[in-house]
């Protein structure tokens, strides 16, 4: 999906380029969606998790859905997996040519 969000937002990328962003900067912007989608998805799904509270204890074993520790780790290692995917386009997202960027449409 950040594939096709990055390929999809080309010319806005040559056009920050060309008006002088830094790379790291276009980059930024890249891993920064990803990350407000997945915190977005994290806290829905956190909604979700105490709206079917009953039927999760008849299927986790030795575990509560409340269970602070277990949602936190689960929590850190989805936002760090949705950073780590979002790591690739931004590499890309950060080599955009202005003159190339500015041409595609």
């Amino acid at each position: 999906m950040q594939k096709r969000l990055t390929r999809s937002i080309f010319a806005a990328l040559g056009l920050l380029a060309a008006l002088g962003a830094s790379p790291a900067r276009v980059g930024w912007l890249i891993v920064r969606q990803g990350a407000v989608l997945m915190v977005a998805g994290l806290v829905i799904g956190l909604v979700l998790v105490q709206g079917a509270r009953q039927v999760l204890a008849s299927v986790l074993y030795d575990v509560s859905p409340t269970d602070l520790g277990s949602t936190a780790t689960a929590g850190a290692l989805l936002l760090i997996a949705a950073v780590t995917a979002c790591v690739p386009p931004a590499i890309r997202a950060m080599g955009v040519d202005p003159v190339k960027g500015l041409r595609a449409d």
